[in-house]
């Protein structure tokens, strides 16, 4: 009982390691990599350390863990300025926390302690997203300017935003009444802040003593009355102790289209297997992304492994059956049931019962069955019926011409065969051509008298009795 119990273990042990593996995440970088720093996961082409295998071949792509923080933080090796809070592989996007920059002023209109500018410049290959970010300022005597510091767009931008009270100060609305916003250029990766004021907040110091500018992404961002004095103190993010705000930033692989990049290193393309090439829009390069029906690393060689869509009711539109395929899956209707599967909400027929009526189409094919049984069995006895009549019929001619007696005088003489043979009534047509009226030697009133050849060539006289009517004797 004891080698039982233990195979009994061993097997359910078995078990519970086969169920975990069917549920183990799909790999996000290259094995033996470090794929996590603090709260921040690192998927390959990105990574850590001096091992260029975890990364891409690009400068770009080489992070750094810095451990002095708590939990450590992730940031562009070269740059402690901006850590990274999230890496997007589908969207080709990092997002970063840059500082609050911010201007305030004393009740005497001087510029106070504590007022700072933050600046960014990004490494090649990275721009700030022009559709994701916007820069936005807060205050009731606020000027904010948006420079490039580093000479490659040469542009300036920005945003004035005024009240005269609180009460004129809307909840959710940045029009320029104690916030206003404004869009920033493509492919910029250098800005800097600065701030002006039309009365140095003299006329707004009660509810608005200080100016805030900063980048951000929109879909991070809400403006509220209470901002002009609380602004930082309401906000989630902060570095190195100061407000912070998420900052979306492009990047992509290479400067090089997909159709460059192919044809110029292949060995290099930077694209795993089941994946699309996209190039991007904002930074130079492109982007590699899993085809449909496939989910994963698109930048591992093999990274993108298929959805089992019939798995999980969110990925499929089918009504009832579901049939897995490689980058997709089918709908089918099980027996019983009309229509191609696909949920009627989704543009299909869904799966409809089969109508229980007379069964029509089923009566006329068995009665088409039936009729052809019939039709078989009455041919077969027919030919059986026929073919007794006819050996009875020979049976009756053999005896009317004497075949009987001629069997007897055989039997009860010593005659040798090749004296006297009775030959089948097919011998005697094959002899004489069937009868062929050419073999006819003559006539007579008891039958007809023809030529035959014999299968050993012997030629004889075949006399074909006529048939004898015998109610006219």
């Amino acid at each position: 009982m004891l080698w039982i119990t233990l195979l009994a273990n061993i097997f359910v042990a078995w078990f519970l390691a086969a169920a975990d593996a069917t549920t183990l995440p799909l790999p996000i970088t290259k094995k033996g990599c470090q794929d996590k720093c603090g709260n921040v996961s690192i998927p390959y082409p990105f990574g850590l350390g001096d091992d260029p295998i975890c990364y891409y071949e690009e400068a770009r792509f080489k992070h750094v863990c810095n451990t002095t923080f708590d939990p450590p933080l992730l940031f562009i090796e070269g740059d402690n300025s901006a850590p990274i809070i999230d890496i997007s592989l589908s969207q080709g996007q990092i997002t970063l926390l840059l500082g609050i920059s911010r201007e305030c002023h004393t009740i005497n209109r001087t510029v106070a302690n504590g007022s700072y500018s933050w600046l960014l410049n990004l490494t090649d290959g990275y721009k700030i997203s022009n559709i994701r970010n916007k820069f936005i300022a807060i205050g009731c005597d606020t000027q904010a300017i948006l420079s490039d510091t580093s000479g490659k767009k040469n542009f300036q931008t920005g945003c004035i935003s005024y009240c005269t009270d609180v009460k004129s100060v809307i909840d959710g609305s940045c029009t320029g009444i104690g916030c206003c916003e404004s869009d920033i250029p493509n492919g910029v990766d250098s800005i800097d802040i600065s701030f002006a004021s039309y009365s140095n907040h003299s006329k707004s110091w009660n509810f608005s003593r200080c100016s805030y500018a900063f980048l951000a992404d929109i879909q991070w961002f809400k403006f509220y009355a209470s901002d002009l004095l609380h602004f930082p103190q309401r906000l989630e993010y902060k570095h190195m102790g100061l407000p912070a705000a998420p900052v979306v930033v492009d990047w992509a692989v290479g400067n090089l289209t997909c159709k460059e990049a192919l044809q110029a290193n292949p060995k290099q393309y930077a694209c795993g297997r089941n994946t699309n090439c996209s190039d991007s829009e904002n930074a130079p390069g492109y982007h590699c992304l899993c085809k449909q029906g496939f989910e994963g690393n698109p930048y591992l060689q093999d990274g993108c492994q298929d959805v089992d869509e019939c798995a999980d009711p969110e990925k499929h539109s089918c009504v009832k059956s579901c049939n897995n395929t490689e980058g997709g899956y089918n709908c089918y209707c099980p027996s019983g049931y009309d229509g191609n599967g696909v949920n009627a909400a989704k543009g299909g027929s869904g799966c409809t019962p089969f109508k229980k009526g007379f069964p029509l189409t089923q009566l006329i094919l068995g009665t088409s069955f039936g009729v052809l049984l019939v039709l078989i069995g009455s041919s077969v006895l027919f030919w059986a019926l026929q073919k007794r009549k006819l050996m009875k019929s020979r049976e009756k001619f053999f005896q009317q011409n004497g075949g009987m007696f001629l069997r007897q005088q055989l039997s009860s003489h010593d005659h040798s065969v090749e004296t006297v043979k009775i030959f089948t009534s097919e011998e005697l047509k094959r002899a004489t051509d069937n009868y062929n009226e050419h073999r006819i030697l003559g006539q007579g009133g008891y039958g007809t008298v023809y030529k035959g050849i014999l299968s050993d060539n012997r030629v004889v006289a075949i006399k074909k009795s006529k048939v004898i009517d015998k109610a006219r004797d």
